[in-house]
């Protein structure tokens, strides 16, 4: 014979087998699809939260959290047009773009990532900037 739980959050009997099991409680109150969607709930009341942690963790793992070091060196404004960076997410809803000076970024076998290596760019400034360096074949440093 199976064993039954109540769901606190339906107030429906269900077999243990359908709640989430808790290590140290033993099985948790809210059943699977409860918790879902107690979860889905949260997600949308607590996006902004995501959207930081997100943007956190892809700065660290793609500029070694040297976002806002760069961005306070530079007065926080585009090092190429002055556009500054209350403006660029006014206009473009996102934070300015980080290049590599050297070419060594994301998609290179050693991406450098040291902050003498990295500069903010506005999304205008970045496409022209990169743009031209590829079709010339000199290193952004250069450009700048």
């Amino acid at each position: 014979m199976t064993e039954t739980d109540v769901c606190s959050k339906c107030d429906q009997v269900k077999s243990t087998e359908d709640f989430c099991l808790d290590r140290k409680r033993g099985y948790k109150q809210p059943c699977k699809e409860c918790r879902n969607e107690i979860n889905r709930e949260w997600k949308k009341r607590n996006r902004h939260l995501q959207q930081a942690y997100k943007r956190k963790h892809v700065d660290k793992v793609r500029h070694g959290g040297n976002r806002d070091l760069v961005m306070k060196r530079q007065g926080n404004a585009c090092l190429h047009c002055g556009l500054t960076r209350d403006q660029h997410r006014i206009k473009y809803g996102r934070d300015f773009a980080l290049v590599h000076l050297d070419g060594e970024g994301r998609n290179s076998k050693k991406p450098n990532i040291g902050k003498n290596n990295l500069i903010g760019l506005c999304l205008d400034c970045e496409g022209a900037i990169t743009k031209a360096s590829h079709l010339s074949g000199t290193p952004i440093k250069g450009m700048v």
